[in-house]
Formats: structure tokens, sequence, C-alpha cells
């Protein structure tokens, strides 16, 4: 195994600006390298440096490989038409149609681009880079727009992939599956973790209960400093009091004095420790800002709150579904799964009255509160800003809604700008931040991980499973599917059914997540114990060697 790419003390600016900064890390042959941090974190930056698509303000970035070959998917937004003919050299066009022919989009090479759907151009754009046979394949946010079925595909084409891969993306079932190491970009600074991401999160949180650890610590030896002095200060101003009332004739007035330069001396010495602490002891942690999202649902299980009778909806004559029936008690959390195309959206834009069926009804409790979050953003009213859509001017809601929109990468410049000048992830959070504030009993979400990074996406799956009253989730995100909802209404063959037991192998499904509940909070405890040990005691070691093989057992 050889080193591919190095890289010594990048930095990178942007004007004042400080995106990257003293980058330090090694590429190897056959890495599988995924790339994680916050949105604006400079993962895409990182890429870019790398490519020698922009310069670095400092450092290098060196190639030691003879000869390498470097395939790059951009993201959907980025991607130009694909003219075949011209953009793929003659030698590899017979691989391009045969990448394509294998992922069932060969007969759309010839349509327009922009006719396409996310999930075809993604495939037909990577199948563009595939056939050029990289030795370096480089992705930025492949899944977008993919389903389950595309997601899967993928996932075996990069386990078949021979060659060095770095993936920047925010699905944690997708990275668990194709990376063996992880680089954190986080607030300009990169690390190397060993592992695909759930090994990273793990190393992770023991790092930081480590650095929490060290800090209280040191907090509380400076706390005991301060005390010392304000103790030795006491006794100083005391001797200093009695030297100066005492008479020279009993000798006490040079003693008293003397005493007092001693106890000042000691002052001295401590504050000098207490400043060698600050400018050399350990920084306090970061924290990240949290969003709180809490969907407060009064809780009435068992009561029927939707019920679909022989639904059909199609469109120029094509059926989506027919003759469909199923309903939910409040409190059940579904996930609406089927492939791209298949009818999920329609569904939902059904169950919300912005659309009519062709034939059936769609009976919702009148008691019932539901938040509707769609992928669709032209329903925001452009000519006003985030808070006025918000009903946030003042006050709390207004201090909450800004916090959030913070937290979920929406700079402050951005929430007082009108809705038309934002970004459409920008939009989506603003929605998103909208059913935040507004609590109801029944949830109803398009693709809501959408933009939001992987601390978005863990923070709102924790909600959701925190959350009692009715969800129906359409996400491609698996991890949150499945820790999420217990049932599942599959769009399949023009019919809507529910499943009670959606996910296969269902017990034995049921038997490993309870072991894995087990041994999370084995973890949780070890952990614990290893933040009030110190480093250096044979406790902390045997703790330490007790961790490793519960992360172990937890990722078999």
């Amino acid at each position: 195994m050889y080193k591919l790419i190095s890289l010594s003390n990048v930095g990178v600016e942007f004007g004042d600006k400080t995106v990257l900064k003293n980058v330090t890390f090694d590429v190897f042959e056959n890495d599988k390298i995924g790339i994680v941090g916050k949105n604006g974190a400079g993962k895409t930056t990182l890429i870019k440096a790398i490519l020698a698509a922009i310069s670095p303000t400092s450092g290098s970035i060196n190639i030691m490989a003879d000869k390498l070959i470097i395939g790059y998917l951009k993201q959907i937004t980025d991607y130009n038409n694909i003219n075949t003919d011209t953009e793929i050299i003659q030698e590899s066009i017979s691989n391009f149609y045969q990448t394509t022919s294998e992922i069932k989009v060969g007969e759309k090479v010839k349509v327009d681009f922009e006719q396409l759907s996310g999930g075809e151009k993604t495939k037909i754009a990577l199948a563009k880079v595939l056939c050029k046979n990289p030795t370096l394949l480089i992705l930025d946010e492949p899944t977008n727009h993919l389903d389950f079925d595309g997601i899967n595909w993928l996932i075996d084409t990069l386990k078949t992939y021979n060659g060095t891969l770095l993936v920047i993306s925010h699905d944690r079932f997708f990275l668990d599956k194709v990376t063996n190491k992880t680089i954190e970009v986080d607030r300009g600074e990169v690390k190397v973790f060993q592992g695909n991401y759930s090994a990273y999160k793990d190393q992770k949180q023991r790092q930081t209960l480590e650095n929490w650890n060290c800090y209280s610590k040191q907090e509380k030896k400076k706390k005991e400093i301060n005390m010392e002095i304000n103790r030795l200060k006491n006794w100083s101003n005391t001797s200093w009091s009695k030297a100066g009332k005492q008479s020279d004739m009993r000798g006490t007035k040079a003693h008293y004095r003397k005493s007092a330069r001693k106890i000042d001396d000691k002052v001295k010495s401590k504050i000098k420790k207490l400043e060698k602490i600050d400018s050399e002891g350990v920084e306090k942690p970061w924290e990240e800002g949290q969003i709180k999202f809490d969907f407060a649902a009064d809780f009435k299980k068992n009561k029927r709150i939707l019920e679909v009778s022989n639904l059909s909806k199609g469109y120029s004559g094509d059926d989506l579904f027919k003759n469909s029936s199923f309903y939910l008690n409040r409190g059940e959390k579904v996930a609406l799964i089927g492939p791209n195309g298949c009818g999920k959206t329609t569904l939902l834009k059904l169950i919300n009255q912005t659309e009519q069926p062709d034939n059936g009804t769609i009976w919702i409790s009148p008691s019932a509160t539901f938040s509707y979050l769609s992928q669709d953003v032209a329903d925001l009213e452009e000519h006003i800003t985030p808070l006025e859509y918000l009903n946030a001017k003042s006050g709390r809601r207004q201090s909450i809604a800004q916090t959030t929109l913070a937290n979920l990468g929406v700079d402050s410049a951005a929430v007082t700008n009108q809705i038309k000048n934002l970004s459409m992830g920008e939009r989506t959070k603003v929605k998103l931040v909208n059913i935040i504030l507004n609590s109801c009993d029944f949830l109803i979400l398009d693709e809501p991980t959408n933009h939001l990074d992987i601390a978005n996406k863990e923070q709102l799956e924790q909600a959701l499973k925190d959350f009692k009253g009715t969800l129906i989730l359409v996400s491609h995100d698996r991890y949150l599917v499945e820790n999420t909802c217990d049932i599942a209404l599959e769009i399949k063959d023009n019919k809507i059914i529910k499943n009670l037991s959606p996910w296969k192998n269902q017990s034995k499904h049921s038997q490993q997540q309870m072991d894995k509940a087990l041994v999370e909070t084995k973890i949780s405890e070890v952990l614990s114990k290893l933040s009030d040990s110190p480093p250096d005691s044979v406790k902390y070691q045997q703790l330490d060697q007790q961790f490793k093989e519960l992360v172990k057992l937890r990722n078999n």
C-alpha cells in the first residue's frame, strides 16, 4: 500500500474568512474515506483543493502516484448536460453504454438531461465517471435523490470498485457500508479517524468525554488555586495590618512585614501558575448548537386518525395506485416506501388535501392537528422574511426561531432577508422550523433530512423517536426510517399495502436491536467511568480495553 496524495499544513482562505487551516493527512492506495462535517464546514473546498480546482493559501498538496486517473462526481446541482459523443473518449464509450445498461438507465442516455429525474442524473453521471476506470474516485453527496434501490446499487458498485475512494456524504448507512476511514472537517480543522462512520462516532464520543474530563479537572484545580490565592491574600492583609500597628521596640513589626512578603510571593507564584494553565492548559471543548425538535402531541393511542378507502390516483392515463385502502391509529409511526416516481409525494398531497383523488375517500379525524413538510418550497411567500413567515418578529418565539435557524446553518443575514433570496436548502429549513414552532399530533414529513448535516439528522431522529403522535415519513435515510418507524406503507404494483413487519427478518432484526441497545447502554456506562478515571491508572486501562471490546461487539 503506497501513498497517493499528501497534504501538509494546507490552508485555504477566501478574503478574510479562513475555511481550512493546517490540514495535514495522507491518502493511501485503496483507502475508502468518508468525509463528514457540518454544512459549510469546508468539505467541498477540501476536495477542490485536492483536485487543484482552487489553490491553497498556504501549505502543499503533492500527488505521489506516477499516474493518477481521477473520477469526480459533483453534487447533482452541479451536473451539466452529458454529451457522450464529445465528453467521453472513444475507447470509453463502450464501457459507458455497458454501465448505463447494467444500471437500467441506458435508454435515458439520449434524453434531454434536464428531463431526467435526480436519481437518473446521478446514475448516468456516475457511469460517465466509472467508464474511465479511475484509480481515485471522488464523490460529493452521491446518494442525493437516490431511492433505497438506488442507494443499494451504489453500495454494491463501490464494494466492487478496486481503487481509492473519497466520498462526502451525510448518509450514515451508506458511509458505514462503503468506508474504512473517516475524515472530519470541523471549524477549519481536519482530523482523521480509522473506521467507518459508526466507528468514528464512537471515537469522537469517547474523545469528547475525555476532553471534558480533563477540562473539568483543570477547572477544579483553578478553583482550588483561586481559593488558595484569596486565603493567602487575607493572611497577607492581616500581616500588613499588624505590621503597621506593632511597635519597633518589640521587634514584631519587621516580623509581620517579612511574613507578609513571603505570603505575597506565594500569591504571585499561584497567579503565575493560573496564567500558565490559561495559556498552556486544556481549552474548553467546543459545544455544538443543539436544535430542540420538540414535536408536542396529545397521546390518544389506538384511536383511528386516518382512514383511506378505495383510493385511486394517476396522471395522463397512468395509474400510480388504484383501489387501495388502509387506516392509521394515533401513535403509529409509518414509513411510506417505494421506488422514485411510484407516487409517495402524491399520496402525501392527497392526505394534505392539496390534490384530489380520482376515486375513493380520505377521512382524517376532526380533532387531529397535523403539520406537513413538503419538498416543494414554491408555497413560501417570497416577499417576506423568514421571521415574518414564522410569525416570530419579537419575544421568545423570535429568539427560538433565530437560534434554531442558526443551529440548522442559516446565517443571521438570511433570517432578515426576503425568502426569494434564500437557497432551496435554506427555504426547506425555514419550513422545518415552522413545524418545530407549532405543536401538532400528526406529522407528515416528505424527505425532512434534505439539506441537513449528520448532526442535525441525529437530533431529528431522536425527536421523532420521542414523539408521541402519529407520523408518516418519506425518507431515503435508511437509519432514520428503521430507527423511527415500525410500520410501512409500501406503494408497489399500483397498490398501497400496509406492512406491520416492514423490515426483512423482522424478529431477528428486533432481537439484534435489543442486543444492540444493551451494548449501547454498556458502552455509555463504560464511557462515564472512563471520564472519571485518571488516564494513567490501571482502572482506566481496564475500562479502555472493555470499551474497545464492546465497540467491536456492537459493530459486528
